[in-house]
């Protein structure tokens, strides 16, 4: 924007001295002043096309980072059995959801849930057995995932990681239901996710 700034009072300064007997040089300053409020919009243009390739250089960067992260969780995720846990943990006298946020009342498999009381105690439970807050923070996305600015992070392997996540949350959940009998079991985006990876 400087540089554009500059341009235009030394093109007004040029035009000024070589066109004062003609009124060429008053079209062109008009044409410039008119063309001075469109500087934003190219500005614009340019992030949005990132034609200085920054956008993918910040991506490539974040997979970098990221990408070992999530597959390391993927290879976890994929030798557990979250029947099997949710059996274990109902043996041993917790009944616990893995919400999708948490301390919400959305679980993964189960028909949604509006209590927030509901959300805080299961949330309670959960942060009281050590496998489960282990388990749920396995699920969960990488700390600095969530605190980073992470709109340009676009991975295959994050995609993978997500829907193996909500596959696991949905069985547990189910499992956990039909033992405990709370809550109905859902189907909902079952099949969006089960074929990702």
């Amino acid at each position: 924007m400087k540089h554009i700034a500059g341009l235009l009072i030394i093109s007004l300064a040029i035009s000024g001295c070589v066109s004062r007997e003609s009124v060429s040089g008053a079209a062109t300053v008009t044409s410039l002043l008119l063309v001075v409020p469109l500087v934003p919009f190219a500005e614009t243009y340019h992030v949005i096309n990132d034609s200085k390739g920054k956008a993918r250089e910040k991506s490539e960067q974040l997979r970098q980072q990221f990408d070992p992260v999530y597959q390391q969780r993927i290879a976890i995720i994929d030798e557990r059995d979250p029947n099997h846990d949710a059996i274990e943990r109902f043996q041993q006298g917790t009944v616990a959801f893995l919400p999708n946020i948490r301390g919400i009342s959305i679980f993964n498999g189960l028909l949604s849930q509006v209590s927030n009381e509901s959300g805080e105690a299961n949330q309670a439970v959960l942060d009281g057995d050590e496998f489960l807050t282990s388990l749920q923070a396995l699920l969960a996305n990488d700390p600095l995932h969530d605190s980073e600015y992470i709109i340009h992070y676009n991975s295959s392997v994050y995609d993978c990681f997500f829907a193996k996540s909500f596959i696991y949350k949905l069985k547990f959940n189910q499992q956990m239901s039909a033992l405990s009998g709370r809550y109905e079991p859902s189907d909902y985006l079952k099949a969006r996710y089960e074929g990702v990876c």
